[in-house]
């Protein structure tokens, strides 16, 4: 059973945080998105896709799970290969 709370919120308000709930939701889809189409991954967006902390890529890394791939002085994963992994 659901407990149903009962808050003194105008009509507005309540208009307010709709819309703000749906934008945040909108944002994180486009995100997702726009990940998904990118060859290669930065360190942050590889721990949001798989849902790690940065110790453990870099724990999996150092162990060989995953191989980087680095451009100049920055350090990138291949999208398939951590969507494989």
């Amino acid at each position: 059973m659901k407990n149903i709370l009962i808050l003194e919120i105008t009509k507005q308000e309540l208009l307010q945080e709709l819309r703000d709930t749906v934008v945040n939701e909108i944002k994180l889809l486009l995100t997702e998105s726009d990940l998904r189409k990118k060859p290669f991954l930065t360190r942050k967006e590889v721990c949001e896709l798989l849902d790690i902390s940065e110790s453990t890529l870099n724990r999996w890394t150092k162990d060989g799970r995953l191989v980087t791939h680095n451009k100049g002085n920055r350090v990138y994963y291949q999208r398939s290969e951590v969507e494989n992994f």
